[in-house]
């Protein structure tokens, strides 16, 4: 990932994760996974991701163009890296005896105005959902 100045940047990252995450531990990718555009762009990063210890939760960053809109294409896309136990999109992901969701969510001074109500109505939705459903 040797773009917009971030030159060696997987090395320092491999080097602490290598050394710290063990094989069962349970990682959550906080999103930004890949500047890939496309699903086929993402492989590389996928594949040095999967090849990192630990069991993988995903989610998507705003950068992550390549995630597309489908759960099924997702699985289908993440199928191939055996340490992703998972991904959020609108779901919930049981690991390790956990289940773990998760929401959008703003840390601002005052709420946004509309649609913001329609947004947290539904982000509620999305995080309540999956949990009483316990996976995707």
């Amino acid at each position: 990932m040797d773009r917009f100045g971030w030159a060696g940047h997987p090395g320092p990252l491999q080097a602490a994760w290598d050394s710290t995450v063990r094989p069962d531990d349970v990682v959550i990718v906080a999103g930004d996974i890949s500047w890939a555009m496309r699903p086929d762009e993402a492989r590389e990063d996928l594949a040095w991701l999967d090849a990192r210890p630990g069991r993988k939760v995903l989610l998507r960053g705003n950068h992550d163009y390549w995630w597309g809109d489908s759960s099924a294409k997702l699985r289908q896309i993440l199928a191939p890296y055996p340490t992703f136990a998972g991904f959020l999109r609108n779901c919930a992901v049981e690991v390790a005896g956990y289940v773990i969701a998760g929401s959008r969510l703003w840390t601002v001074p005052r709420p946004p105005r509309c649609p913001a109500a329609r947004w947290a109505t539904r982000s509620r939705g999305r995080t309540t959902s999956p949990v009483k459903r316990g996976a995707c």
